[in-house]
């Protein structure tokens, strides 16, 4: 477990490198920081742990590892969200995913494997695999929420932070650049109730004469029923573009627990 020691006992981090801190090259740890799993609430009151789980974890490889220290990786090879309950196939998951993950990206994770592909728990109503095996005949392998979140970063989001934010603090918002210049947003909405029309800023930069182009990840596109023990609605990420160029900050509506990723270019005849 990632979590931090109760009070007065040795943190296994502490004591895992006492032994083997000649030999480590990884510092591998396993989240799943909701076992209980019956509340969406509390689920997304998780998304932000590691600001306090990796300082730790690398205090500890600092004090251990000497000048080898900053050659540590922290690997988190398993992650989800909790016990494999109707929770793991909801949209929630995928909500919940999506800053889990950004968070082990802006704290500096090296690696983050999802535990699983394919894992089904009929018995409990959900299961870790992002994909379902159990599916229809025309789509046997049916995606998740937790798939279309993790497809958004993979394919829509870049491999360089940058600072952004927004006028609304209930919206977290990922900036990224990719090889390219591209510049990309993730804008996670976990409000289950409320959209936000908000004002989306690039640190100090002004956005004026880029377009955006949205891929949309919510309730309109995703829909678990427990009782049929599969997605009735799921069709993957909505895609939209703005009809106008962007003029000083970029502004959208958010969707109640949604998640957009945001890809801005420049029109025609202006540099990056």
């Amino acid at each position: 477990s990632a979590g931090a020691p109760d009070a007065g006992t040795t943190w296994w981090v502490d004591g895992f490198l006492d032994y083997s801190a000649a030999y480590c090259d990884v510092v591998s740890v396993h989240s799943y920081p909701y076992w209980p799993n019956e509340n969406e609430n509390e689920l997304l009151s998780k998304t932000t742990l590691w600001k306090t789980w990796i300082p730790k974890i690398r205090d500890s490889i600092r004090a251990h590892m000497g000048a080898r220290a900053d050659s540590i990786e922290i690997a988190v090879t398993e992650w989800n969200s909790g016990d494999e309950k109707s929770m793991t196939a909801r949209l929630a998951n995928g909500i919940f995913a999506a800053e889990f993950l950004a968070q082990m990206i802006v704290t500096g994770v090296d690696q983050a494997h999802i535990w699983d592909i394919y894992t089904q728990k009929v018995d409990l109503g959900g299961g870790h695999g992002v994909l379902d095996p159990g599916g229809d005949d025309g789509r046997p392998y049916a995606e998740r929420a937790t798939y279309w979140v993790l497809s958004l970063f993979r394919n829509h989001f870049g491999i360089t932070l940058c600072e952004a934010g927004s006028d609304r603090d209930p919206l977290a918002v990922y900036a990224s650049v990719d090889g390219d210049g591209k510049k990309y947003l993730m804008v996670i909405n976990k409000n289950s109730t409320s959209a936000y029309d908000a004002d989306i800023s690039w640190g100090k930069s002004d956005l004026t004469k880029y377009r955006a182009s949205y891929l949309t990840f919510g309730r309109k596109e995703y829909s678990w029923n427990d009782e049929k023990y599969r997605a009735e609605l799921n069709t993957g990420p909505t895609r939209t573009e703005d009809a106008e160029p962007v003029v000083g900050a970029l502004r959208h509506v958010f969707p109640a627990f949604s998640v957009t990723s945001i890809e801005l270019s420049r029109g025609s005849g202006d540099s990056k």
